[in-house]
């Protein structure tokens, strides 16, 4: 009797140390850091991104400085169940990605099945994510992208379902349009949706077409900032755009249920450049508009009112306006 119950157990931890053995591998951690030794610790990111070749893995970088990591991505990786994650969850110290190449295209446009995603880092100037494989997905939250002038941010392509999500991203300075023409039509759902992102000094966000996109990428809860020169290139891009903050200048256009008009979504800094200068004073025009679908916490983390504002930041209580104070002459005379 005792030797069945010894046999038993020792089937019951020989089965446990199979299923903990096949977790580690499928959910490992690539450390990545520029003063890393090459080996327990990546220095770059090439070597980072070709160490991490199992399913699920993550590319995880970590150091206490602001890192900036540029590089190809290299040949014939194929592994799309992949994230990229930043350790530091302060938007100021996101490390930067600027990941280049031909080899970028063809893993997006190669790789299917699969999810791929990106969270507390800084997407710089990136060659674009080309969604043209429909069961290749990509999903970005809590980012910063900026500094695209060569190349879109995205390459849309083909029938995608709800190839691209992206919830509380800061979108910097991008020469290029964001959401680029489809090269194709698209008779999916929605190819897309942008939730609780803050839009500052593009070019152009989205150039679609609707001829070209039966279905197209839904927008909510978003600030967009006179800074922008083009929103939607046609009228009727905008009604899928819902509780969004938008200029003064585009109140005549069709927008969808919720938005509103104000050229000053009152940042903290009335010309922003950090991610923290995106957080927004009490009094915004942002606070406590947005609608229910979003997400639980923004772009730093911090949980979301029940009534959630729009943007990327949740207004918090350090986030105090300045307040001006004047001085009488007799006020000042009794104070010296």
């Amino acid at each position: 009797m005792r030797s069945i119950f010894l046999n038993k157990r020792l089937l019951f931890l020989a089965t446990l140390s199979v299923f903990l053995s096949l977790s580690s591998v499928h959910a490992r951690k690539i450390r990545l850091d520029r003063e890393g030794d090459g080996n327990t610790v990546k220095n770059n990111i090439t070597a980072a991104i070709t160490a991490a070749n199992q399913p699920n893995d993550t590319i995880y970088i970590i150091g206490s400085d602001i890192d900036t990591f540029t590089g190809d991505f290299p040949q014939n990786f194929y592994n799309g169940n992949i994230t990229f994650l930043g350790k530091n969850p302060n938007p100021d110290s996101f490390p930067v990605l600027i990941i280049r190449g031909s080899n970028w295209n063809n893993f997006w446009t190669n790789t299917g099945n699969c999810t791929t995603r990106f969270e507390r880092v800084v997407l710089q100037g990136c060659s674009p994510i080309s969604n043209q494989h429909n069961s290749h997905k990509c999903v970005i939250e809590n980012v910063v992208i900026r500094g695209y002038t060569n190349n879109a941010v995205f390459a849309i392509n083909g029938d995608n379902s709800n190839a691209i999500t992206i919830k509380n991203t800061i979108f910097i300075s991008n020469k290029r349009p964001i959401f680029p023409q489809l090269r194709s039509h698209n008779s999916n759902s929605p190819y897309g949706s942008v939730t609780n992102c803050t839009f500052y000094g593009n070019d152009t966000v989205n150039a679609d077409n609707p001829s070209q996109a039966r279905s197209l990428l839904t927008v909510t809860n978003c600030i967009f900032h006179p800074t922008n020169k083009n929103i939607a290139l046609t009228n009727s891009l905008r009604n899928v755009y819902t509780y969004c903050l938008l200029p003064t200048s585009a109140r005549s256009s069709p927008w969808g249920i919720g938005c509103d008009f104000k050229d000053d979504p009152k940042f903290i800094k009335t010309t922003p450049s950090a991610a923290t200068d995106f957080r927004i004073f009490k009094d915004s025009p942002a606070r406590e508009k947005g609608s229910t679908s979003a997400p639980l916490t923004d772009i730093s983390g911090k949980s979301r009112d029940t009534y959630p504002d729009i943007g990327a930041w949740e207004w918090v209580d350090t986030n105090v306006a300045p307040v001006k104070i004047e001085l009488s002459k007799n006020s000042i005379a009794e104070n010296n």
